[in-house]
């Protein structure tokens, strides 16, 4: 795909990845070059928006130096675990392969009743 403002704002959207009124784009995880690298390695918006997901579980995996929360003095702060936040990217990655055709499908058959 041609990266437009249009489907960048919209693949940003579905990899809750968008930047914040008054902010850059280093209020996020992704630049725009590399929203643009995924758009034009995609055959669809869905496409782009599993592989921005699975690389966003990449990122998550630096982030918080593997800290799940810390305290100073009477001030308490906890992170979401890194196996939740892993698994709702890949999750999400998941679903847009599938929107997209791309992902592994289950057929379930059910035989016929006989009587």
């Amino acid at each position: 795909m041609t990266p437009i403002d249009e489907l960048r704002e919209e693949l940003r959207e579905m990899i809750a990845e968008v930047i914040p009124p008054g902010g850059t784009e280093a209020s996020t995880r992704f630049t725009t070059a590399q929203i643009d690298r995924i758009l034009t390695r995609a055959a669809n918006i869905n496409v782009a928006a599993a592989q921005g997901w699975t690389m966003k579980a990449n990122m998550l995996m630096g982030e918080n130096d593997g800290l799940q929360g810390y305290s100073i003095g009477q001030e308490k702060y906890t992170f979401t675990s890194l196996d939740d936040a892993l698994e709702f990217c890949q999750n999400r990655a998941a679903y847009y392969s599938k929107l997209a055709g791309t992902g592994s499908m289950f057929v379930k058959v059910r035989p016929p009743r006989v009587y």
